[in-house]
């Protein structure tokens, strides 16, 4: 059977700002940076900003429980959104959550942020807002080494400065970004930081005295994004990079991280959900769906392993899993 694409884009209305309990209620379409940019002039902004933000829907936002710089200091998504209207498979319409920050029962709220729109459709959002930073300043961090930048993430986030946000990129990043932007970094530095930090202007100014794979990391939550460099005119080299991805997940569940930190599973991480999951822990998961009731109508074939091997998730494996017709 084929399959529909449910567009929300145009559902962009910012229907309510509450300035005083600093909540905001929104549509799915609504830009992320439209938001923060829209409450601005009450000294508010809408903390979790993926490097997307320009273009990422805060529906979106929450179908992938997103991330962001400066979700070190704020969390993401999940910690700033109250509630949620949605309509479920059978049609019907529900809220989940609230206009507070607790509600008693269950906490559907939670669980679907970040299902990937596979349990509900959400049409409004109500999002927690915070007052602008009073001050906020960024330093540039040069190390000769990769080790020493890494160490020095671990020194600040241990003298008890937590900052906004702390990226990092490598030698081999800095030499594909600076003939691009010449943002000034050093051409012959093993790695920099760029570091953030914000909030009252006193205590910003105390606080701060096979493939090549090149790495931009948000080094302070150790939020990962490793960019696997290869040619893909060359027969076998992306199924090469596909298992070079699947082992460094791996690596990062060895080392007691996570399959994804920002942007859900979908289906390129699906196959690797046992790395971290035995057969119960999935199953007790899949059960949840059922539970909601959508007959598996919304984003079907999505999180859970389909049996597929990792060099085999592609587009276009995901058309054939979908059935004949299907829109990816």
């Amino acid at each position: 059977m084929g399959g529909i694409v449910l567009s929300l884009t145009r559902m962009t209305r910012i229907l309510e700002v509450d300035v005083e309990n600093r909540i905001a209620v929104v549509e799915p379409g609504v830009i992320n940076l439209h938001l923060t940019e829209h409450v601005s002039q009450y000294g508010l902004c809408y903390a979790p900003d993926p490097s997307s933000q320009k273009a990422c829907t805060i529906g979106g936002n929450v179908a992938e429980n997103s991330g962001g710089p400066h979700c070190l200091a704020y969390g993401v998504t999940t910690n700033h959104v109250l509630g949620m209207e949605v309509v479920m498979a059978d049609g019907s319409l529900q809220w989940v959550g609230g206009r507070a920050r607790e509600m008693p029962g269950y906490d559907l709220r939670g669980i679907i942020i970040g299902s990937e729109g596979t349990l509900a459709i959400v049409t409004k959002v109500i999002v927690r807002l915070l007052r602008q930073p009073e001050a906020v300043k960024t330093l540039l961090a040069v190390f000769r080494e990769l080790d020493q930048a890494s160490a020095a993430v671990s020194g600040i986030i241990a003298a008890g400065i937590v900052p906004a946000a702390i990226e990092m990129m490598d030698d081999l990043c800095i030499r594909a970004v600076e003939p691009a932007v010449n943002a000034g970094y050093p051409a012959d530095a093993g790695a920099v930081l760029l570091v953030e930090v914000e909030g009252l202007s006193e205590s910003v100014e105390e606080e701060q005295s096979g493939f090549p794979i090149a790495n931009l990391l948000h080094a302070g939550d150790g939020n990962l994004h490793p960019s696997v460099l290869f040619d893909e005119r060359k027969p076998g080299d992306t199924q090469k990079a596909l298992a070079l991805g699947g082992e460094i997940l791996k690596m990062c569940v060895d080392a007691g991280g996570v399959l994804s930190g920002e942007h859900g599973i979908g289906l390129e991480k699906q196959e690797y959900m046992p790395f971290m999951f035995n057969d119960d822990d999935l199953e007790a998961m899949a059960r949840l769906k059922p539970a909601f009731d959508t007959r598996d109508l919304l984003n079907p074939a999505k999180i859970f392993p389909t049996g597929a091997s990792c060099n085999e998730v592609a587009f276009a494996g995901a058309i054939a899993r979908a059935g004949a017709g299907a829109w990816i």
